[in-house]
């Protein structure tokens, strides 16, 4: 007689341990599309050579176009994110649409400001379904969740600061559930009722590095000069004559080499590139400059992080002069140029 209450016990504690599993798969089975992932689109290292530059990444994170910028650098990547349904046990499919023409990505940098466009996703339509996993007999042809990279445009207007930034895109869309018409091999059932409005935030990531500009900060002047009986005038890169021939200088203390400052990328070392030749005038006379030589090939810029790095390099070169020259102030440019 004492042993039918510890029977009963056992028996209920066994009822309430089986039923355990059962009430959270029921209280898990509905539910719409959930949207996971943290899908970044890093557009690399832009190096700006013009007040609007221009950077296009496709759904795998190459890049694809660009303009106004030097030699875009830098490893891009499109990640993912994953539309999965939440209906897991119910008999039902969610079916979504995506509308990245509308997404919108703004951020403001200081100097410039970056826009986001020409979203574009990985799949060739921006519409699709998931399923649970009762609707398995009857939308056979379904995944239960779809995974979508993202290809984007990056617009810079304005010289931006050097730096890191990071921005974000809000991609809209609509999902609804809907029944499942028994039989069939695609969810083609019923979906009546009002879509509910879902948006996805994708990040994005650009750094920009200080763009490569080359200033005169000294003019050359080749100084005063009696032309006798015509000849040639070299200068050096330190201020400094090293021949006049058939030529006599009056002041050579005023000799003056050219000078340049480069600005750029901390510790890139920068090529020089001089001209071959180069022309100055006075009036309709004139007179040539050749056999440029610079202080060095190679200027290293400093290494500094985030900031814009300065180097200097001097040029001389060597003028002709006729023995019929035209008296005057002779002027002219001559083109330099530096380049990674």
């Amino acid at each position: 007689m004492q042993k039918v209450p510890y029977l009963t016990i056992r028996l209920f504690r066994l009822i309430l341990l089986l039923g355990v599993p059962i009430m959270i798969g029921i209280k898990s089975a509905y539910g719409a599309v959930s949207i996971s992932g943290t899908p970044v689109l890093n557009f690399g290292t832009i190096m700006q050579n013009d007040t609007v530059s221009v950077i296009k990444l496709d759904t795998s994170g190459n890049i694809v176009s660009s303009q106004g910028i030097y030699k875009p650098q830098g490893t891009s990547s499109a990640d993912t994110i994953t539309y999965q349904t939440g209906s897991l046990l119910a008999n039902t499919y969610d079916y979504a649409v995506i509308y990245p023409e509308n997404a919108i990505g703004t951020i403001t940098i200081p100097g410039c400001t970056a826009e986001i466009s020409d979203v574009t996703p990985s799949t060739d339509t921006n519409d699709f379904s998931v399923r649970g996993w009762l609707s398995l007999f009857s939308c056979r042809n379904l995944s239960s969740s779809k995974t979508v990279n993202y290809g984007a445009m990056l617009t810079l207007t304005g010289l931006c600061e050097v730096g890191e930034y990071e921005g974000s895109i809000n991609i809209p869309g609509t999902t609804e559930t809907c029944s499942v018409s028994s039989g069939t091999s695609t969810c083609n059932g019923s979906c009546g009722n009002t879509p509910t409005q879902v948006t996805h935030t994708v990040s994005f990531k650009v750094k920009i590095d200080a763009p490569l500009e080359v200033v005169e900060t000294q003019s050359m002047f080749f100084g005063s000069i009696m032309r006798k009986d015509g000849g040639t005038v070299v200068i050096g890169t330190e201020d400094n004559l090293i021949e006049a021939d058939g030529v006599t200088i009056f002041n050579t203390s005023a000799i003056r080499s050219g000078i340049f400052r480069v600005s750029g990328v901390g510790g890139k070392p920068v090529n020089i590139v001089l001209p071959t030749s180069a022309t100055i005038s006075y009036g309709n006379d004139t007179m040539t400059v050749n056999n440029f030589t610079s202080s060095t090939q190679i200027v290293q810029l400093p290494n500094l992080s985030e900031t814009e790095a300065l180097g200097y390099f001097s040029v001389g070169a060597t003028l002709t002069v006729r023995s019929d020259q035209t008296p005057g102030t002779y002027t002219g440019t001559y083109n330099v140029q530096v380049n990674y």
